[in-house]
Order: structure tokens, then C-alpha cells, then sequence
């Protein structure tokens, strides 16, 4: 086996610039020391706010972004994502041996990576974080992610053993990975939480307690979680056992609950707070500011429709829906960020091919907006059920001050262009995603983001057996197409596919794509190295400092 950075075939070689931005077609967003005082500040605290609590941090069940912030600042895989958005060797001391027909990757460990007790991080930490997030029993809701392994999803539903799955500790320092498939884009994969180690014997030690607290988990990134307070708060502290600890500036990062922009604004402006998101009025009262940035993600917002519900699983209803709600007028009323709405499900920035986005080679939906039509089409159904009026459906969100009123904008555009009554069920994340995955819901709301940068990343959720296929929706053309796209042997062919797919997805409706999301913050000008990722975590606070 040899180090290759090339793969031979014409395709694969084409597929390989999908990996080029990793985790996100567009920049990050960093606020980079650009003369003025450079001079580190006596105190290096970063003081920063999330809308809720990560609801659980265990890297196998995590499934949310703020869950997902708290890991990769306090965890580490074997690549981490760096600031201009490619995959660079993290745990793994250099990038990893890759076989010539690209099945195989091995993976070598760094011997001086260290857990936060001062132990070694092994390669036989990495197979059973694995192979423990494949564990049926588990029931990670990311489990897909490893699929590309060799039996990973035979094992993940109940048809293989963790022995057959292509993942091994050779010795304590090498991985050894088999692929079903050549897969560019394997190395930015293994940089999303879900493939973070772990360690066996803590695992089992903490039993159902595991990553409850934050004295339940071991870390092995920059920073340590700590004084997490549920609800409120939590902090970073540096990790000393860290192996790239002589790079890290900062001693400590807080962390406040703040739910409403008001509230961030005004502990921003009374120096409570060094960077704060902002919304509506807000990031138009603030955005001609010089501490004023905007960060374009590659994450799409959408309406989900619930096909278990017989009134919604009737197509004509679910068009009238999707044509009835004006999603420019959401961006420019309720957001005024810079968002823009959406009418396909794939962002803008998702690479399709070396030289263009997946929307500039494929095409962009146009507006749907339509009251009347909406109204025929609504009465339409509501004739093919036998139903002289429509039930009153239950709108399921999160608790923060954005998704209230982006639920009370869809609530209204519902009532005015259809007559329908929406009653809005808002809850905390950690509930929030229990009904919404248990499927105890009638329409919801939902965002999906570019772990790594891929259009078949989004367009997977929608498989049938999709394990963030929230509303059940099934159509055996769709699948076929992603399988397709899967396997073809160009590039052409596997972005007709994916372009094929995704029309299916729009036509059929069960989610109106509402918007594509970008982010208003005020961020002090004397943060540096603090980067803003398109889509997942929130943060990454690692290269961060704070001058003088």
C-alpha cells in the first residue's frame, strides 16, 4: 500500500474536488488580525451564547448543532475541518494511506494524543466508537454516516456482526478502514462527531450516565468541558492534556443560554458578551456597524409534512401548502439576515463539480407562490378525501425566539392563503427532537447542514428508510435515482441523478423548503481566530485569541 492523493479513474479524480471544501461550500467566517494592536490581552476569556443546552453529548447519539459545538471544541477525531474548510490530520499525525483502487485507508495515530486522564488515545478507541455508534442497540440517529464502511449498514440493521464490519485496531497507533466504495470524501467524514473515539472502559464504567455531565466524559480535544449547568451555562477550559496545547491561546470560553436577540444584544453592548447572533430588527438596526458580520451557511430551513397523517399524506393538500407560503416575504420580514428563501432542497455553495456549485450545474426552483392555486389544489383534496373542511394540524418547534416567529409567520400565511388552523407546539430541543423523531407531529420544523460537502448529504435524508426521513415519505423512483448517483462511473451522470432526485423531492412535497440560512452576529473586533463554519458547529474556538 502507498500514499496516494490520486485515484485513477476519470470520475473519482472529478469527485475528489468535492472534498476541496469539506464541510461546506462557502468561507468560514473568521475575524483575522489585520494591523492594529496585536498584543495578546492579559486575560484570554472568550465569552459566547447558544439558544439552548447541547440536550446529550454523546458523540454517538448527538445529532444537533449545538451538541455538535460542544464536541468538536472539547473532542477530536482522527481529520478535523481547519478554517479554510478542508480536512487536516487531527488525532491521525498525517493524512491516511490510501490503497490504488481506493477501498482501503489506514490511519496513523499520533503516539502523544491523550484523553484528559492522561491515557493514550488508541486506534482500538476508534473501532469501538465505531462500531458502537453502528450497534443497533444504540440507535444513533447518525449511523448513517458510516455506511461507506464495509458492512457497516448490515451490522446497523441486524444482518452482520461488528466482526464483519471493515473497521480495525491493527495496534495501538494504525486504523485500518475497508470502503465498500471509493469515497473522496471519506477523510472530511471522519472529522464529524460521530466518528470521535471513545473509550471503552469509561463507557461501560459510566453505564447510562455516560456524557449526562460533564464530569461523565473524557476529553480529547483543545478543551475540557466544565460547571455545566443545565439550562444556563456551561465553560471550556484548556486542555494541558492536549497534544497541540502549546497552540491554543485561549485559558477559557463561557457559555450562556440566551434565547431572544434582544437579550444578546444587550449583553453584548454591556460587554457581557463578545459575539452574539442577531435576527430581524436587530440585524437590520446593527448591520452598518463596523463589529457587524455576516456569515452565508450552506444549511437549508424547511417545513416538514407528516405522511402518517391521512389529510397530509394526500399530495394536492401538501402543494397547496407548499404554494401558500411566501418564503421571500419570510426572509425580508421575519429574518432580514441576509437568508435567502428557498425553493430546492440543496443550498447554494454544495460543490457539484470542479468548477460549479451542484444549483449552478443543475438549476435552481423557481417561486412557487400562488394563493388561488394554492386554494384550488386545497379544495381539490380535501374532495379526494371526503372531507368538507380541513382538521386543525399541530405545528412542532424548538422553544427559541426565531423558530416562534418563523412558526407564527408559516402559522398566518396558512390561515390567510387557506383557511387552515395551525396550532404551534413549541418545546424545549431536548423534547423537540424526541416528538419529532418519534414522529409525534402533524407539520415541523426542521434545518438539515453540510457536515461535509456533498449533495447527496442532503438528499439521503429523504430515503426511505432515512433515518431523519421525519415524515416518512417513501417513493421507490427516488431511491433508485441516489443509488444511481451513487454508483455512476462520471460525473455528469451522477449529478443528473442527484438533480433528477431532487425535482421528485420538490414535486412530491412531503417538506417546503423555506429558506437558506445565513447568519447576522456582532463579533468584537478584538476576537481573533474565532471561526464560524457554514453549517453544524457554531464555533470553532481552538485558533481563537483576544488582542489588546
Amino acid at each position: 500500500m502507498s500514499k496516494n492523493r490520486f485515484v485513477p479513474s476519470l470520475s473519482l479524480f472529478l469527485l475528489l474536488s468535492l472534498l476541496l471544501a469539506a464541510c461546506g461550500g462557502n468561507t468560514p467566517t473568521e475575524n483575522e488580525s489585520k494591523g492594529g494592536n496585536n498584543e495578546l490581552a492579559a486575560e484570554q476569556v472568550l465569552h459566547l451564547a447558544a439558544d439552548q443546552e447541547p440536550p446529550q453529548l454523546d458523540s454517538a447519539k448527538s445529532a444537533d448543532g449545538v451538541s455538535f459545538t460542544v464536541l468538536v471544541n472539547t473532542m477530536e477525531g482522527l481529520m478535523s475541518i481547519n478554517k479554510n474548510n478542508q480536512p487536516t490530520p487531527a488525532v491521525a499525525k498525517e493524512e491516511p494511506d490510501i490503497s490504488k483502487d481506493g477501498l482501503t485507508y489506514t490511519f496513523h495515530l499520533r503516539h502523544h494524543s491523550q484523553w484528559s486522564d492522561g491515557s493514550p488515545v488508541t486506534a482500538n478507541d476508534f473501532e469501538y466508537a465505531w462500531k458502537r455508534a453502528l450497534n443497533p442497540k444504540t440507535a444513533s440517529p447518525y449511523a448513517f454516516v458510516f455506511y461507506d464502511i464495509k458492512n457497516a449498514e448490515a451490522y446497523n440493521t441486524g444482518k452482520a456482526s461488528a466482526d464483519d464490519v471493515g473497521v480495525t485496531a491493527l495496534d495501538d497507533h494504525t486504523l485500518k478502514v475497508k470502503l465498500n466504495q471509493p469515497t473522496p470524501t471519506f477523510p472530511a467524514k471522519v472529522a464529524v462527531p460521530s466518528f470521535f473515539p471513545q473509550k471503552q472502559a469509561f463507557v461501560e464504567k459510566k453505564g447510562n450516565k455516560y456524557a449526562q455531565e460533564d464530569d461523565a466524559l473524557l476529553y480529547n480535544g483543545p478543551f475540557k468541558l466544565t460547571n455545566w449547568k443545565h439550562n444556563t451555562s456551561w465553560e471550556y477550559v484548556k486542555n494541558e492534556k492536549y497534544w497541540d496545547a502549546d497552540n491554543v491561546k485561549l485559558e477559557k470560553v463561557t457559555w450562556n443560554v440566551v434565547k431572544d436577540t434582544a437579550t444578546g444584544a444587550n449583553l453584548y453592548n454591556a460587554g457581557k458578551l463578545d459575539v452574539t447572533l442577531l435576527d430581524g430588527d436587530f440585524a437590520s438596526q446593527y448591520r452598518e456597524r463596523a463589529d457587524s458580520q455576516t456569515v452565508i451557511g450552506s444549511s437549508t430551513a424547511y417545513l416538514v409534512l407528516n405522511q402518517q397523517n391521512k389529510f397530509l399524506h394526500n399530495k394536492k393538500i401538501r402543494t397547496a401548502i407548499a404554494t401558500a407560503i411566501d418564503r421571500k416575504a419570510f426572509t425580508e420580514i421575519v429574518l432580514k439576515n441576509g437568508s435567502q428563501a428557498a425553493y430546492g432542497y440543496v443550498p447554494p455553495g454544495i460543490t457539484g463539480d470542479e468548477k460549479q456549485t451542484y444549483r449552478e450545474r443543475v438549476g435552481t426552483f423557481t417561486s412557487s407562490t400562488n394563493p388561488a392555486k394554492a386554494k384550488k389544489l386545497l379544495q381539490e383534496g380535501l374532495d379526494e378525501l371526503g372531507l368538507e373542511k380541513a382538521p386543525t394540524l399541530d405545528y412542532l418547534t424548538d422553544d427559541t425566539e426565531l423558530n416562534r416567529r418563523t412558526s407564527e409567520f408559516v402559522q398566518e400565511q396558512l390561515r390567510t392563503n387557506l383557511g387552515l388552523t395551525i396550532n404551534i407546539k413549541q418545546q424545549p430541543l431536548k423534547s423537540y427532537l424526541d416528538q419529532i423523531q418519534q414522529n409525534n407531529f402533524d407539520l415541523a420544523y426542521a434545518t438539515w447542514g453540510a457536515a461535509y460537502n456533498d449533495p447527496l448529504y442532503f438528499l439521503d435524508v429523504w430515503l426511505t428508510d432515512g433515518p431523519y426521513n421525519y415524515p416518512k415519505w417513501s417513493n421507490q423512483e427516488y431511491d433508485q435515482l441516489l443509488q444511481a448517483a451513487r454508483s455512476a462511473n462520471n460525473i455528469d451522470t451522477r449529478l443528473n441523478k442527484m438533480k433528477e432526485a431532487e425535482e421528485i423531492l420538490i414535486e412530491e412535497s412531503p417538506l417546503v423548503p423555506l429558506y437558506y440560512r445565513s447568519y447576522s452576529y456582532l463579533w468584537r473586533e478584538n476576537v481573533k481566530g474565532l471561526i464560524r463554519p457554514p453549517s453544524g458547529p457554531m464555533f470553532l474556538v481552538k485558533e481563537a485569541y483576544i488582542v489588546q
